[in-house]
C-alpha cells in the first residue's frame, strides 16, 4: 500500500511541475503574440516579420508570403481586435528534428471588412529567448471569397 501511495505522489508531483511549464509556455507564447497583433492595430498590415522565425522563411519564401500578406489585406483590411479562443502547449525533444516548447494560439480576430480565425503557432527552440511564429493561418469568409474569384479567373482564363 505505501509503495501505490508513493508512487501516486511521485507521478502527481511529476504532472504538477510538467503542467507549470506549459503554462508558463503558454503566457509566454502569448505575450509575444499580443505584441505582435497590438502593433499590427497600432501601425495597420499585416504584421513585422521580425516576430517570424528563420525557419518559417524555410518554407514561405518572401515573395510568396508578401502575397499573402496582400490578399489578407485585400480581403479583410486592418486588423481591429483580437481574442484568444483556444491554446495547446507540447514539449519535444530530437537530435535531428526541431526541438523545443509549440504552443498552438487560435484567436477569433475582427477586421475593418468582417472577423476570421488566425492560428499561429509558436516555437521557442532551447536555446531560445523568446517565442516566435513558426506557422500563421488565416481564414476569413472574406478570404475565402477572393481566393474564389482567383481560381474562377484562372478557370476561365486562356
Amino acid at each position: 500500500m505505501k509503495l501505490f501511495i508513493n508512487t501516486i505522489w511521485l507521478l502527481s508531483l511529476i504532472f504538477f511541475i510538467t503542467s507549470c511549464g506549459m503554462v508558463e509556455g503558454k503566457k509566454e507564447a502569448e505575450t509575444v503574440v499580443s505584441s505582435f497583433f497590438d502593433d499590427r492595430i497600432a501601425n495597420g498590415g499585416a504584421g513585422k516579420d521580425h516576430f517570424y522565425s528563420d525557419e518559417f522563411f524555410k518554407y514561405t519564401t518572401n515573395e510568396k508570403w508578401e502575397h499573402i500578406k496582400k490578399i489578407v489585406m485585400k480581403a479583410n483590411g486592418n486588423l481591429k481586435g483580437y481574442s484568444l479562443q483556444t491554446w495547446n502547449v507540447h514539449t519535444k525533444m530530437h537530435t535531428s528534428q526541431l526541438s523545443g516548447t509549440f504552443v498552438i494560439l487560435e484567436y477569433e480576430t475582427n477586421y475593418e471588412n468582417g472577423s476570421g480565425i488566425e492560428k499561429l503557432t509558436m516555437h521557442k527552440g532551447p536555446n531560445d529567448s523568446s517565442f516566435k511564429i513558426l506557422g500563421h493561418r488565416y481564414n476569413s469568409p472574406e478570404i475565402m471569397m477572393l481566393l474564389e474569384k482567383g481560381i474562377e479567373n484562372a478557370a476561365f482564363s486562356e
